[in-house]
């Protein structure tokens, strides 16, 4: 691994394993058939390893593939069914990790990969056919990559990375003043350097490339975490869902819909066109989404099931 001093893995795992970091991401990990078409013309749905916004239509990574809630309808997007982890939408396409559609002849993980026509054709970017990273995130328009990886090879030992050069070279980071379980992370979107990170004790900046971090504010609740592509406002939750804006750190409430009991947050993001549109994901495969701030929900997907239409092409 370039960059990578095996110096230290000692002391470096030492920290991973306080940290608690697993590959636990609150979705469901049973195998099944996700993002399959069943009989009644449902997509069924067992595994969300993220979602995003792309123009105006929500963008879903599953465990066979991307689907997309456009105008109201799911569809399966016509592109190879890749079990995608680490699903991290850019200004210029989406990055992603994961392993491949049994069909493709693609190496087995997919390493790191970058696509800009929503996964019709992917571009290896770093380890491919050599790891898998179930955590990844990528900087909107810094391009700042950081991942965590539990898998290992003779130089690259399982740990935190980070890559400002597109992935040419990777360096550990230190996760300096950060503790408790691992939730999630986030880069920012417009300064280099700077990420985000969620744990079981609060939320976490570091603008050094992961090496330090300083908890951000003692009263907004951990959990999922996303960051408007503007960088203006962060949003965080588990229960209960808030929103910061970051230069003035003023904290704004915004009502969830109806959760069942022990359902959790486990996926946040925003539109880049309103910042009134909000969808969330929770442990239990139920989406919503509001176009007003959260004054009205709309679920649009309930236990993983959502209607479907035909194939995208466009």
């Amino acid at each position: 691994m370039n960059g990578v001093k095996v110096l230290g893995l000692f002391v470096f795992m030492l920290l991973l394993i306080s940290l608690g970091f697993s590959d636990f991401d609150g979705h469901n990990d049973e195998e099944g058939a996700a993002g399959r078409v069943s009989d009644d013309h449902t997509i069924q749905v067992t595994h969300i390893h993220g979602i995003d916004f792309h123009d105006n239509d929500i963008i879903v990574a599953t465990h066979h593939g991307l689907i997309r809630f456009d105008g109201g309808q799911w569809e399966q997007l016509d592109s190879p069914a890749h079990d995608y982890m680490g699903f991290s939408m850019t200004e210029g396409g989406f990055y992603a990790s994961g392993h491949p559609d049994p069909s493709t002849s693609l190496k087995d993980p997919l390493g790191i990969i970058w696509t800009d026509d929503l996964g019709k054709h992917i571009n290896p970017v770093a380890f491919y056919g050599e790891l898998d990273f179930h955590w990844l995130t990528v900087g909107y328009k810094t391009l700042n990559m950081y991942a965590y990886t539990s898998d290992s090879t003779t130089t690259t030992p399982a740990g935190f990375y980070h890559s400002s050069d597109n992935g040419k070279s990777w360096q550990p980071s230190a996760l300096q003043g950060v503790n408790g379980k691992l939730l999630t992370f986030i880069a920012h979107p417009i300064i280099p350097g700077a990420v985000f990170m969620s744990t079981s004790t609060g939320i976490f900046l570091s603008i050094d490339k992961a090496d330090n971090f300083v908890l951000m504010m003692k009263n907004l609740e951990p959990g999922a975490l996303t960051v408007t592509d503007d960088g203006r406002y962060l949003l965080s939750g588990t229960t209960k869902l808030t929103r910061l804006e970051i230069s003035t750190r003023e904290l704004k409430d915004i009502k969830v819909p109806d959760l069942y009991t022990h359902e959790i947050l486990t996926d946040i993001t925003v539109s880049t066109e309103n910042y009134d549109i909000i969808v969330l994901n929770t442990n239990l495969l139920n989406m919503f989404i509001t176009e007003d701030g959260g004054k009205h929900w709309e679920k649009i997907m309930t236990l993983g099931r959502a209607e479907y239409i035909e194939h995208s092409t466009h």
